[in-house]
């Protein structure tokens, strides 16, 4: 499908074309054009500490501010929460790497319900209040794939955001992990990609203590990062409606992974079942 900018959905354009298309301020993550009257959202998984992410078709963006609490009447903020009454038109890009032609265009996009506060590390690394604002796309068919392109899982997993859950005290990795049940983001692509949340996922490994949780042998060998590396599995798997949660996701070492996806033997589901005692059925 077109658009009046003559912008096709997964279209990849550089941050130049970008600002010619929609004769706004390129150095800003949110951009507003009064030449225009459209906003444009930027959301760099690449490189940004920002935790946007999809969930059920729907995109939990990020507000303005880098630094200390956001607030909704601050500059684009402001702008986004009136955008169903202020007549902007809102367009969303993604960034996945570092080439110049990196802003995928993902069409427009609308505000469906009120912004909501959680709490997420600045870019200083200090915890603070951000804003949240649901939007769906408003060429969203969940029959269709929304882009004709791959895109890793990886790839929404960026360095920064790894380095912030890194520098998390134990406690707050496992209070931030417990917030999520059920809540895993999926993307249409040519495929369906099931995002995990990352501070479940690194918990459950922590929790490992480098040991898999099948086997109970240590972890093969170090990863990238100096830890023992162990692979993040879910006991139900999410494609079967298994929760995004700590009871249901398990740290084991990458035979044991594919030796459960290849056979998915009753024993070890039953072992890892139990393996932390969880009390819900799975």
């Amino acid at each position: 499908m077109g658009f009046k900018h003559g912008l096709e959905i997964g279209q990849r354009l550089t941050t130049y074309e970008v600002q010619g298309i929609f004769k706004h301020n390129r150095y800003r993550g949110m951009r507003y054009s009064k030449t225009t009257n459209t906003l444009v959202i930027i959301s760099n998984h690449y490189e940004s500490p920002y935790d946007d992410r999809w969930i059920d078709g729907v995109f939990h963006y990020n507000g303005m501010g880098l630094k200390g609490n956001q607030k909704l009447s601050f500059m684009q903020n402001k702008t986004l929460t009136e955008s169903n009454e202020n007549g902007v038109e809102v367009f969303l890009f993604e960034i996945f790497d570092d080439s110049d032609n990196k802003y995928i265009f993902m069409g427009p996009v609308v505000l469906i319900d009120e912004p909501y506060s959680e709490r997420q590390l600045d870019i200083e690394n200090i915890m603070r209040d951000v804003w949240v604002f649901p939007l769906k796309p408003l060429v969203y068919n969940p029959n269709e794939p929304l882009l004709a392109i791959e895109i890793l899982e990886k790839s929404t997993d960026s360095k920064v955001k790894r380095k912030n859950i890194a520098k998390l005290t134990d406690n707050e990795l496992e209070r931030r992990a417990k917030i999520f049940r059920g809540t895993s983001s999926s993307r249409k692509t040519t495929v369906t990609y099931y995002e995990r949340n990352r501070y479940v996922s690194t918990f459950v490994k922590k929790r490992a203590n480098g040991f898999c949780d099948l086997c109970d042998s240590p972890a093969p060998f170090l990863g990238a990062d100096g830890e023992p590396y162990l692979e993040a599995h879910h006991i139900v798997w999410l494609s079967n409606d298994g929760e995004d949660s700590i009871e249901n996701m398990v740290a084991l070492c990458p035979n044991c992974h594919r030796k459960i996806h290849a056979l998915n033997h009753p024993a070890d589901l039953n072992k890892l079942k139990s393996k932390y005692r969880i009390s819900k059925s799975l």
